[in-house]
């Protein structure tokens, strides 16, 4: 019985862990999105006609590139963390299935869940609406959206 308790002890530490930091990873990239947004709409500004003080925009374009190296830099040391604890979480899974009481490999998710995103990305489909990414995956292409706009935004603000 305290093998049961223990393992449990050790699941809930492990799982509160992952939650920590996978929250955090959503909390920080929905950070970013609010100050990328906020650049993004003043540097827009500052390409209009009518706006004489040219710097402002270079100044904008340059905080939106390095914001967003920042951020995914931050997200790599996050996203680190977060396998982290998907590695502590699946070896309690493998202890856990090794007991009577287990069910099934169906409740060992954090186990099958690889598994099952490889099977799935193996099918190879080329439809991007059909593409199976990871979060750093999707979190990267907007990092570098915005990066890529913080360019074109600083080229046009000087080129202006």
């Amino acid at each position: 019985m305290s093998s049961n308790a223990s393992l449990k002890e050790q699941r809930d530490y492990a799982w509160s862990y992952f939650q920590l930091h996978a929250n955090q990873r959503i909390s920080s990239f929905n950070f970013f999105v609010v100050i990328a947004a906020l650049l993004t709409t003043g540097l827009a500004g500052t390409l209009k006609s009518d706006f004489t003080q040219h710097y402002v925009g270079v100044i904008l374009a340059l905080s939106l590139i390095v914001i967003s190296f920042i951020f995914w830099k931050m997200d790599q040391r996050v996203s680190y963390l977060v396998k982290h604890a998907e590695e502590a979480l699946k070896a309690i899974e493998e202890k856990w299935m090794s007991q009577e009481d287990f069910i099934g490999p169906e409740l060992a998710l954090f186990r099958t869940e690889e598994e099952k995103t490889k099977n799935i990305r193996s099918l190879g489909s080329w439809n991007p609406w059909q593409l199976h990414l990871s979060y750093a995956k999707c979190f990267g292409v907007v990092y570098l959206v915005f990066g890529i706009l913080g360019v074109v935004g600083g080229i046009a603000a000087v080129i202006k």
